[in-house]
């Protein structure tokens, strides 16, 4: 993170903790696993969120990683579940390890409080993603076409797959529906088919 001379003051404001919440909603979404230690086994990249003039969070250096039916895909979905399984109202334990990577990397700590008002941040934009998730695939897949007719053709193309971040969309709205299950079976479930739901 970024620190201008109020930046660590940021990280007391409500607002601020909250949008670095939104920001990590957004990478379970794409799997940007290259940020906070929300699900991923890594001390994170404080690097990749910034705070700008108005202290507010800024993500950089995003990516979309994802991931085949048959590399990994079940066991993030997994993952994502055991995130959102508590509901928005119990306190998550990702969260804490975000709290961590933020007083390990910043030196500051943002409390119990803090890793709630992050958690607050996620949801909202999970439930945001929720609503929206039949417009969010439709627009991400014409922007993979689009993408698609570059010439020369962009090399990291592959990665943009829109039947990933729809499963993902799919958890998402389980969730808010409040029809989660931890351990379902990611090849007959209705995770990502939007058409379905």
């Amino acid at each position: 993170v970024s620190t201008q001379s109020t930046g660590s003051c940021a990280f007391r404001d409500e607002r601020c903790l909250q949008g670095i919440g939104s920001i990590m909603a957004l990478d379970v979404l794409v799997n940007n696993c290259d940020r906070m230690p929300l699900i991923w086994s890594h001390q994170g990249n404080a690097g990749n969120l910034m705070l700008n003039e108005r202290d507010e969070p800024v993500s950089i250096d995003g990516q979309i990683v994802g991931l085949a039916k048959d590399n990994d895909r079940d066991d993030y979905l997994r993952r994502v579940r055991a995130l959102l399984i508590g509901g928005e109202e119990k306190a998550a334990k990702e969260f804490e390890n975000v709290r961590a990577a933020l007083q390990g990397h910043c030196k500051v700590d943002v409390g119990d409080d803090g890793a709630r008002q992050m958690q607050s941040g996620f949801w909202r934009t999970v439930r945001r993603a929720a609503a929206d998730a039949d417009q969010l695939s439709a627009s991400m897949a014409e922007w993979r076409r689009l993408l698609s007719l570059f010439d020369p053709p962009l090399s990291d193309l592959a990665q943009i797959q829109v039947d990933f971040v729809d499963a993902v969309l799919g958890v998402f709205k389980s969730a808010v529906e409040g029809t989660i299950v931890l351990d379902d079976d990611d090849d007959n479930n209705n995770d990502g088919d939007n058409s379905k739901q």
